[in-house]
């Protein structure tokens, strides 16, 4: 597979400075050549091969004339966004170092001073930095990761530890930020500009932030015995780019001051910016982009090459800018909030969907601590021939219950499963997006309001001559059935009886006369100024192209002519 670079290593994860990767790059071909990783990755790299000939094919038509237009466009938008750049803020971005590893051993000594990881043979969630010296990384399958290193120990993953030790971490932060915004169990940012400023209020004197970082990350070590790393800047991406220079146990600043800043970004790997991820990277470099400053320098030529909002984001990496409110952030900023985890791949359905559960608990927990709520639900399953599906569906209102999550990530991975011969997982992951947040929500409809909200239709009803509101035809006969058998002196268990039997459907569409009397009906419709429609007429309306979900699960929905089907889901899911 030559020219293959998504299974090569990408040795820019900390820990992994200075290994040969020529000999690991040879050693992981040879290890999963024939595998379904393999034959997955080859696959994945011939579209992002296709991709960069289409890129390269259009650049190659670009005229002079179009590229100076075009650079000066962006320049408008280089101005615009200088305009608004914001140095006043103290954001640190806090990651804990080689996290799950080193819950694990903290709590086994033993591994301490032996190359192990976290995961299973299908996927690595995480090694230590004893691991990634032999090329060892997170995202590697656990039978490649033997082959780099045949001494490695691989322990399962224990999500209950990694959380219970992650809430301890943000107590902490708390302690400095009561808005901090965890973007996973083992990393998040923090604003400390009021700390420091109350501080300034208290002593007389500016702190140094620096201090308070190093203060904040040594209650973390006292706390849990982890180390974690920091960094400091003025907006979350400088901060994020930060704490990976000093890892592992360290911090790094970077200066609140333009030129600091884009001199620091000047010769940066893009890879090293989060967002740039190997596709990306691939297709910038397939046209002479390779450090931050290639993306200022072919501003023009990418606004031609690329959408729209990834030339937008482009440039707000190459002059240093990023987000400064954790709080728009947490809803604004970060589209979706997920979580997923790889396990030996399995197809029993029982076992999936139990990890389902615990996945959209996790989730729903997050959500909560963030008070934020979602409308659009993702459910993520990477199969066992590394293959990844996808598949998303908007609910009925938001939510962050783990109930209805649970219940549409099941009915999303049945549909699935009936598609395909033989369904084998070795990874599944729940994300909610088009988030909200508390106060936003509010101004959503509730489902009481959704239960007890004004009907579509109306009718008089010609034995009561009152105006009923129904969604469904069968509801309005009901409702005339039981006014006649009122009007029989029927009591109210015969009444149900022979109701139910009148409103059936069949009944109802008899090509006879009405449940009323037709000259009483036309009677009343001119003492009411409007014409009453037929129940039968009401059937063969031309069908509503609306469609109506389930208040109750969020997820079974169904065409609104068919409504009385509806009735009786919702029924089902009440009992």
């Amino acid at each position: 597979m030559a020219g293959c670079n998504t299974i090569s290593i990408n040795a820019t994860k900390a820990g992994m400075e200075g290994i040969d990767k020529e000999k690991i790059n040879k050693i992981i071909e040879e290890a999963s050549k024939g595998s379904k990783f393999y034959l997955h990755k080859e696959k994945s790299q011939a579209r992002i091969n296709k991709k960069i000939a289409e890129l390269n094919a259009k650049k190659s038509t670009l005229g002079s004339e179009e590229l100076d237009r075009a650079e000066k466009r962006m320049d408008k938008l280089i101005s615009t966004l200088e305009s608004v750049r914001d140095l006043s803020h103290a954001i640190i971005h806090i990651d804990m170092d080689a996290f799950y590893a080193a819950v694990e051993m903290r709590d086994n000594p033993e591994l301490k001073n032996r190359p192990m990881a976290v995961g299973g043979e299908g996927m690595l969630s995480t090694s230590n930095y004893h691991a990634r010296r032999f090329g060892v990384r997170a995202g590697m399958p656990g039978f490649i990761g033997r082959k780099l290193c045949p001494e490695l120990v691989i322990v399962p993953c224990n999500f209950d530890k990694y959380t219970a030790t992650s809430k301890v971490v943000q107590g902490i932060f708390s302690q400095y930020d009561k808005s901090y915004c965890m973007m996973s169990l083992d990393e998040g940012y923090l604003d400390l500009t009021n700390y420091l400023d109350n501080l300034e209020e208290a002593d007389g004197e500016k702190p140094d932030v620096e201090e308070v970082v190093n203060e904040l990350r040594r209650k973390v070590f006292e706390a849990t015995e982890l180390t974690c790393s920091a960094g400091i800047g003025c907006n979350t991406r400088l901060a994020k780019i930060g704490s990976d220079q000093n890892k592992p146990n360290g911090q790094f600043v970077i200066p609140a001051d333009k030129e600091e800043i884009l001199k620091f970004i000047h010769d940066l790997p893009i890879r090293k910016i989060s967002g740039i991820g190997n596709v990306t990277e691939q297709l910038l470099n397939s046209v002479g982009v390779v450090t931050c400053s290639d993306l200022f320098e072919k501003r023009g030529m990418l606004s031609l090459l690329f959408s729209e909002i990834s030339c937008h984001q482009f440039m707000e990496i190459a002059l240093g800018l990023g987000c400064t409110d954790l709080n728009e952030y947490n809803v604004s900023e970060r589209k979706s909030i997920s979580t997923e985890t790889t396990f030996k791949a399995t197809s029993n359905q029982e076992e999936i969907h139990k990890i389902l559960e615990e996945l959209c608990e996790e989730l729903s927990e997050d959500m909560k601590n963030k008070c934020l709520f979602g409308k659009q639900f993702t459910l993520k399953c990477k199969l066992d021939t590394f293959d990844t599906l996808t598949r998303q569906t908007n609910l009925a209102f938001c939510t962050n219950d783990s109930s209805i999550m649970l219940k549409t990530a099941k009915v999303l991975l049945e549909k699935e499963i009936s598609k395909l011969n033989s369904f084998c997982v070795r990874l599944l992951g729940v994300r909610m997006s088009e988030l909200l947040s508390d106060q936003e929500t509010k101004k959503q409809v509730t489902i009481d309001h959704f239960l007890t909200a004004k009907k579509e239709n109306s009718d008089v009803c010609p034995v009561c001559l009152k105006e009923i509101a129904y969604w469904t035809v069968s509801e309005f006969a009901h409702h005339v059935n039981k006014c006649i058998d009122t009007e029989n002196g029927e009591t109210s268990s015969e009444s149900k009886v022979n109701s139910d039997t009148k409103i059936s459907k069949e009944n109802i569409l008899k090509e006879s006369e009405p449940l009323y009397n037709r000259h009483d009906r036309d009677e009343i419709c001119t003492s009411k100024k409007r014409k009453l429609t037929t129940i039968p007429e009401m059937f063969k309306k031309k069908k509503v192209e609306k469609i109506v979900t389930c208040p109750v699960c969020n997820v079974w929905t169904v065409d609104e002519c068919k409504s009385y089907e509806l009735n009786q889901h919702i029924d089902s899911c009440l009992i």
